[in-house]
């Protein structure tokens, strides 16, 4: 059995150089990309599993379009805390109120539960709705687009929903919308 020779490389020891610092700058980011990742998947697995969170009533305050972030806000033990989470701002509204979960031991961690919209029984009224797209992401959700007609003026809006739930193109829902913002709408479920 024959073994493999390394052949001799043939750069100056400028170009070594040169590939070894390129090997240290890729190493380092390598190193800060999953330590980020890691670090973030620690606040949330740990908020997500119930260890140590609280439920929380969190608003949509704005949007952070250069880094293409909402920015929410939320209350806990009387201080006011801001947040921004990379969701998906094409269709969160100004005004949008959500469930959360925060980290009791680390208040500025929180993250919205876009599966859960808080819908006040006297700000918003009853309608119906067509399903125009059924989108279904691996992360245990669906994406439903709905299409409504409110005081003669149409309207579309995307809800995240559990996986679990069953909607067909053209049906039929029932919804719930804000009555003097009537863009913002749930599905009843």
């Amino acid at each position: 059995m024959k073994y493999f020779k390394i052949q001799p490389d043939k750069l100056n020891s400028k170009q070594k150089k040169k590939v070894y610092w390129k090997i240290i700058c890729y190493s380092i980011i390598l190193f800060f990309v999953f330590y980020h990742v890691n670090t973030l998947n620690g606040y949330k697995s740990e908020i997500r599993a119930g260890n140590n969170f609280e439920i929380i009533d969190c608003e949509i305050i704005g949007y952070d379009y250069k880094f293409n972030r909402s920015v929410f806000s939320y209350s806990y033990n009387k201080q006011t805390f801001k947040s921004s989470k990379k969701y998906t701002s094409s269709f969160l509204i100004i005004g949008e109120k959500y469930e959360g979960r925060l980290n009791k031991s680390n208040p500025e961690v929180a993250v919205l539960l876009l599966k859960k919209p808080i819908i006040d029984s006297i700000k918003f009224k009853k309608s119906s709705a067509k399903v125009i797209k059924v989108i279904s992401k691996s992360k245990g959700f669906k994406m439903i687009t709905f299409s409504y007609n409110i005081l003669e003026k149409n309207f579309n809006r995307t809800q995240y929903v559990d996986h679990r739930l069953e909607f067909e193109v053209n049906e039929k829902v029932t919804i719930y919308y804000k009555s003097i913002k009537p863009e913002i709408a749930y599905l009843k479920y």
